[in-house]
Parts: structure tokens; sequence; C-alpha cells
């Protein structure tokens, strides 16, 4: 077996819940790095909607089927409309609850670690401006190295911005969700107190993501609702309606 097909059935096992341990982590933390296996995800998760979808049409066309040929069977001239509004009733009702079934279903399934990881993509590394102060956690972020990241970051008697910035990244991509909220908050309170927006808009749709790995999504809905409404956001694309509406199934739940 290749690589690949590796890959696919370790893509299939995941949405079958199935994975635990370390192949959950390992499998979460390459989704997150590698843009192709992220869309084989997505394209796997919508072959098995649409999979679902289709045994509900048989299901449900099977059932009109019988339902047409009981009333060709019968005698037309003698059958009582009340037997035959019965089975219009019954054929409704059974097809209200297979529906039923199927987004109850698609509801339950749904969790904020899955929207997490379908939607989270790493920070691409751009020019910040307003920020005078390099970072020294830069340049280990570009290669990767989260855990030297957070330890850098400890050490830090006065982090800059985008300290707080890389090192919530960092916290996010080991699964640290509480850590990750704790830096990006600390970031938009020191903006507010100085009156700036250095990384203003990427802070936000960070805090979101973490808010989502951390199983609050009533946190995330706002922020999330914010940057959907808002054009000119920088990550107003990363926030569809369809996402959105998901979230807001989720802080319900």
């Amino acid at each position: 077996m290749n690589n690949n097909d590796t890959n696919t059935d370790l893509l299939i096992r995941y949405l079958d819940g199935e994975l635990e341990g370390t192949d959950l982590v390992d499998l979460e933390a390459k989704v997150s790095k590698d843009p192709s296996l992220k869309q084989e995800l997505e394209n796997l998760r919508n072959t098995q909607v649409a999979v679902r979808s289709y045994a509900l049409r048989q299901q449900v066309g099977n059932i009109h089927n019988e339902m047409m040929k009981e009333f060709a069977g019968g005698d037309k001239r003698s059958a009582p409309v009340v037997s035959m509004l019965r089975k219009a009733f019954s054929i409704a009702a059974i097809f209200i609850v297979v529906v039923g079934g199927f987004f109850t279903y698609q509801y339950s399934s749904l969790s904020s670690g899955k929207l997490f990881e379908s939607n989270y993509q790493e920070y691409s590394l751009r020019e910040v401006r307003g920020e005078t102060k390099a970072s020294n956690l830069e340049q280990l972020y570009k290669q990767h190295l989260n855990q030297q990241i957070i330890d850098t970051f400890l050490t830090i008697r006065q982090p800059s911005l985008t300290d707080y910035f890389y090192a919530g990244n960092a916290y996010l991509a080991q699964r640290n969700a509480p850590a990750a909220i704790q830096s990006f908050t600390l970031l938009q309170q020191k903006n507010f107190q100085a009156g700036s927006h250095i990384l203003e808009d990427d802070s936000e749709y960070y805090l979101a993501m973490a808010y989502l790995q951390n199983n609050q999504a009533a946190k995330a809905l706002p922020i999330l609702t914010k940057i959907h409404d808002d054009k000119q956001h920088l990550y107003h694309d990363k926030v569809s309606a369809l996402f959105l509406f998901k979230v807001k199934l989720l802080s319900r739940k």
C-alpha cells in the first residue's frame, strides 16, 4: 500500500471516529500542514454526506413505489377516500422520520474539533505594519519549531505584540487551546491599551479558532460573525455562510 492509500485510509477512519491517541494527533497535525491532505479530507467528508443523501432518496423512492403499487392493485371505484388519505399520511410520516433522522445524525456528528480541523490553516507570514520591535520568534515560526517558540516566549520579560501572536499560534499547533486563547487575548488587550491595531484581524480569527479547538463555539460565534459581516476583514473569505451556520448550531448544543 502506497503513502496516498495509507493517508486515505487514515482519513476515512478519522471521519468514522475510529482514530485515537497518537494516530489521531499525528493525522490532525498532517492535515493542518498539508493543503492537499486537507482538501482530500474535505472531499471525503462531502462524499460521505452525498452517499447518505443518495441512500435517503433511494429509501423514500422505494416507499413511494410501494405505495403506488398498492393504489394500482386495488379497486379504484370502491376504495374509500379515507383509506387513501391514511396511506398518504403514513408515507408523509415515514418521510419526516427518515429525513429527520438524517439531519439529526448530521447535527449530532457536528463538533468543534471537526469544524476546527476543516477550517484551520496555519498563519502565513507577512509584513506586520506598526510593529517596530522585531520578534525573535519569527524565524522559529518560519521553521515550524513550535515548541522552541513556546520555550523562548516563556523567557521573554516584556513580550512584543508579535511575540504574543507567534506564541498563540504555536500553542494552537500544539493543541494547547487555553494557552493560545490567553496569548491572543493579551495581544488584543495590549492593542486596546496602546490604541494600536497591530495584527488585529489576525488575532481575531485565530482567537476564534482557538475557542473552537477548546470546544467553546459560543465564544467563537460573535467573533466569526463579525469577520463574516465585515467584507474588508483580512479573514472574511475564510468564514463562509455555511461555516458560520455550523458554528451557530454548535453554540446551541
